[in-house]
């Protein structure tokens, strides 16, 4: 097996296909014995960084070349494919749906990965990445100040800096239910749904009130 071959076979799925997979070796220097690798961004870095995978690499290295390389880990920028475009939010009726401003400061950037949260973390990495294609939808399960809506926010802020382009409402349960009565008594329940149907991504905060 090779190196990756090894991280594969002494950890889990998910953590392999978050922290491991998405890295790539691009230069080996055998003077100085290290590997440059490249990250597509800072949370996998901070995941190395915390779950001593550079540890790990020098192992796995030792026992596939049988000599010691240190890695040298870099974050390179992933461009996503655009979003398709063609949708909107706008809507000739009374209906105006309710939506905030993410908090540009809950990002993976200043989110600090543990034990207890890393399963999340990497389910909201994947779908801030491919929104819809994994985890849909993603319920964040956790008591009070935990960080629920950073990690949330931090989905929207991501899918953003990836996709600039993209829908991405963010609203809270009781301005959900709100714009639904408002909605019903102006007779404008097509233009809800269409409203909450016609984004790239959908944020609710404190979905179990609903």
């Amino acid at each position: 097996k090779g190196i990756q071959g090894r991280f594969a076979a002494n950890m889990g799925e998910t953590a392999y296909e978050n922290w491991i997979k998405p890295v790539r070796a691009v230069k080996v220097d055998l003077a100085n014995r290290t590997v440059e690798l490249q990250a597509p961004n800072d949370i996998v870095m901070q995941a190395w960084d915390n779950g001593n995978y550079t540890a790990k690499f020098m192992e796995y290295a030792y026992d596939v070349a049988h000599d010691f390389f240190k890695p040298e880990l870099k974050v390179i920028k992933v461009v996503a494919n655009p979003v398709n475009n063609q949708k909107s939010n706008q809507s000739n009726s009374d209906f105006v749906a309710t939506d905030y401003q993410l908090n540009q400061n809950f990002t993976f950037d200043t989110w600090v990965i543990g034990d207890a949260n890393e399963l999340a973390t990497s389910a909201a990495m994947a779908v801030s990445e491919q929104p819809g294609r994994q985890y849909n939808p993603l319920l964040i399960y956790g008591s009070s100040g935990l960080g629920k809506t950073h990690l949330m926010e931090a989905i929207g802020n991501r899918l953003k800096e990836l996709q600039p382009d993209a829908i991405v409402r963010y609203i809270t349960t009781d301005d959900f239910m709100n714009d639904w009565v408002n909605a019903i008594s102006k007779k404008t329940t097509a233009d809800f749904t269409s409203t909450y149907e016609n984004v790239d991504l959908l944020l609710v905060d404190d979905i179990q009130m609903l």
